[in-house]
């Protein structure tokens, strides 16, 4: 009886113990769901940069109603994510009305990242599969800048109508990475950040008082970077429309290789090279 009385007393104080431990996992993801909702709200508020347009106000913001930082972030956005990739910005006003404000699947950085994905095992579904559903997915996408382009979504030419450049200023990366990028990645608390692009990853490097490099080239080189005691930081090439002139895929899927590589290898601590 004795015996039985200890069991039972054991039984118990384990199942006070996991009960507990439920209640403070429940409590954490509330709080982070809620700091993620302010966050959220606060984007959709912020007018500190004049040269590009908050979603919130395009057409009226009725497309911004997704509980969610950015377009980007309702194709892939698990507050809990173990690897967050930054993208250097959406897009413009003009293709942010025409699709709704939702990701197509055909677009290249999309379909690009799809196949880079692939190349390292990795499923990832198109954001068809994903937008507009309860679905987060596994991993955490969002932008350097979260506003949009005024009109196109790249740079326009001679013969477009409109500015002949409406191109996202290196200040603008700055406010938008100090203001809501190293929020984002402190409340995600990703172990890996995947960076596309030079302008958000100097963005990033601003954010967390860290050196910015003057190439993508050169960054690149001398390889990824620890932010905190908890979070990677990896520079690539924008697997975008101007992929051919960055570096060509075939290259990039070699890349993505090695970076996978290292964080298998190496989970937390930073090496020198790609």
């Amino acid at each position: 009886m004795r015996g039985r009385r200890i069991a039972t007393g054991r039984s118990t104080l384990l199942t006070g113990k996991r009960k507990l431990s439920v209640l403070i996992e429940i409590e954490a993801a509330t709080s982070k769901k809620n700091r993620y909702t302010k966050l959220v709200d606060d984007r959709k508020e912020c007018r500190k940069c004049a040269a590009v347009v908050n979603p919130s106000v395009c057409a009226g913001g009725k497309y911004d109603n997704a509980a969610h930082i950015g377009p980007w972030s309702d194709w892939q956005g698990n507050l809990n994510a173990d690897t967050m990739i930054i993208g250097q910005e959406w897009g413009g006003t003009d293709n942010y009305e025409r699709q709704f404000g939702r990701d197509r699947d055909g677009d290249p950085t999309n379909a690009n990242l799809v196949t880079l994905m692939a190349n390292i095992g990795v499923t990832l579904p198109p954001p068809s599969a994903m937008q507009g559903t309860t679905e987060n997915g596994v991993f955490f996408f969002t932008n350097g800048v979260l506003c949009l382009r005024r009109g196109a979504a790249t740079n326009r030419t001679d013969g477009e109508k409109g500015a002949k450049n409406n191109a996202i200023s290196k200040d603008t990366f700055c406010n938008c990475a100090r203001t809501f990028l190293r929020a984002q990645i402190e409340l995600v608390e990703p172990r890996f950040v995947l960076v596309l692009g030079l302008l958000a990853w100097n963005g990033l490097m601003g954010a967390f008082s860290l050196a910015p490099r003057n190439t993508l080239k050169e960054a690149f080189q001398r390889g990824h970077l620890p932010l905190n005691k908890s979070t990677i930081a990896f520079p690539l090439f924008h697997c975008g429309s101007k992929l051919h002139l960055n570096r060509p895929l075939h290259l990039q899927i070699d890349d993505w290789k090695k970076m996978k590589a290292l964080m298998d290898k190496h989970p937390l601590r930073p090496v020198t090279t790609l």
